[in-house]
């Protein structure tokens, strides 16, 4: 109800603001069609509601990928890494080839929410979104994603993280709070 996730949105491009302009590098991002497409490919979303098709762990994972077979595996198992699925994924008879269900009612609400982002950081994005993203998870889990998005990547990345979890915001350099739909700062130090 404070715009927390309207926000996100905003920032990602996929809504125009009612009054001012989301600038990248002076750049209106809603200026330019090719700069919007060049920003929103910067970019991995994970929204609060993560859509799963009745398809494979992998190919939920590598969701606009048409051929399968040439993926960087090594980069997915990584990323599967980070997100903490790996030791799951151990335990299933098809590993990464398990299928996960229509809208992945086979896995858990917290395993939907790992593979919403770990389909986030196969196109190693520049810029995280992440909306409420560890809500399903266990506290243990939680800290063990957070950490390992926040420390754990070969190349430099920007994340942008809503949480009502005040136990998430330790692992973010800056903090924000919404009121009213104001952004303020907060000095978390």
């Amino acid at each position: 109800g404070e715009g927390k996730s309207t926000l996100l949105d905003i920032i990602s491009g996929l809504l125009i603001p009612i009054s001012g302009s989301i600038k990248v590098n002076d750049n209106d991002i809603h200026k330019s069609r090719h700069f919007k497409s060049f920003w929103q490919d910067k970019i991995g979303y994970v929204s609060q509601n993560i859509i799963l098709k009745d398809d494979t762990l992998l190919s939920n994972i590598a969701f606009n990928e048409k051929d399968l077979s040439n993926l960087d595996m090594d980069w997915i198992n990584y990323i599967v890494g980070i997100c903490g699925l790996t030791k799951f994924i151990n335990t299933l008879p098809y590993g990464l080839s398990t299928k996960v269900g229509e809208s992945g009612k086979m896995i858990s609400g917290g395993q939907r929410q790992r593979v919403g982002i770990a389909r986030a950081l196969y196109k190693k994005p520049k810029i995280l979104l992440l909306d409420e993203v560890t809500s399903a998870l266990d506290r243990s889990t939680s800290d063990i994603v957070m950490k390992s998005l926040c420390n754990s990547f070969p190349y430099e990345i920007t994340i942008v993280a809503i949480t009502h979890d005040l136990k998430n915001i330790k692992f973010f350099k800056k903090v924000f709070e919404m009121k009213k739909g104001k952004l303020l700062k907060i000095d978390y130090s």
